[in-house]
């Protein structure tokens, strides 16, 4: 319900992320990734809980009409997939979880981001209104499908570096169960995602004026849209400090 610039904060800063902090200081600090994986790692049954979470926030983003709402749904959804990953009790999940999180706040605040400035200039958020989009305002619209393709898990993007990460883990558990949550995540997100970027894009039926899209006003999602591109760069970097601190 809050405005579109206090939803980015919300969803990609503050708030929704808190949680996950508190878990994976849990998970390192207080109990320890060997004792917990002692206890759950052999069947990895405990990944059943974010996986639920995982399909029902894909399936409701799936079936929402608004695009706040599925931004919204995509949060839940995205920070499962981050639970998931460190709920793996190893190494490289938990690397695979922060990732995931660090990747999801650069898509998620551009995301916001776009959709506000579409709401500002059109007062539109349902997927109807937005239909034929990008002919009335393709800089926009194009900033918008970037952060959904990153999401997605889209290579070259801050998506596609933590789902490689997610990978890797899964990869290394060899856990089928893991990998049927993941493959319906994947599955759910490019659902969601592929369904608002088909929209924006299609052809117009009819001669639609074009909006003017000022250059000022775009600044703070461009800056947002730059660390998706950027994050690939530094994940190196980031992965040495997660070393370090474990």
């Amino acid at each position: 319900v809050a405005i579109f610039p206090v939803s980015a904060i919300l969803h990609a800063v503050a708030v929704v992320k808190v949680g996950l902090f508190c878990l994976f200081k849990i998970v390192l600090y207080t109990f320890g990734i060997e004792y917990l994986r002692e206890i759950f790692g052999e069947y990895h049954l405990i990944l059943i809980i974010p996986g639920i979470s995982i399909i029902y926030s894909g399936i409701k983003a799936l079936q929402s009409d608004r695009l706040k709402l599925i931004l919204a749904f995509s949060t839940i959804n995205q920070l499962s997939t981050a639970i998931f990953a460190a709920l793996l009790f190893s190494k490289a999940g938990l690397n695979a979880a922060i990732m995931q999180l660090l990747a999801h706040s650069t898509a998620k605040l551009t995301a916001f981001f776009a959709a506000g400035y579409i709401y500002l200039l059109t007062k539109r958020d349902k997927l109807t209104e937005i239909y034929s989009l990008y002919h009335q305002m393709p800089i926009t619209t194009v900033i918008l499908s970037i952060s959904l393709l990153s999401l997605c898990g889209f290579p070259v993007l801050s998506g596609g570096v933590s789902k490689s990460y997610l990978m890797q883990a899964l990869y290394i558990e060899q856990s089928p169960l893991a990998w049927i949550i993941f493959v319906a995540s994947t599955i759910l997100t490019l659902s969601y995602c592929g369904k608002v970027i088909y929209l924006l894009f299609q052809k117009q039926e009819y001669k639609m004026q074009k909006i003017h899209e000022s250059k000022k006003h775009l600044i703070p999602t461009i800056m947002a849209l730059s660390a998706i591109f950027v994050f690939p760069m530094l994940h190196n970097i980031v992965k040495k400090i997660l070393d370090f601190i474990q």
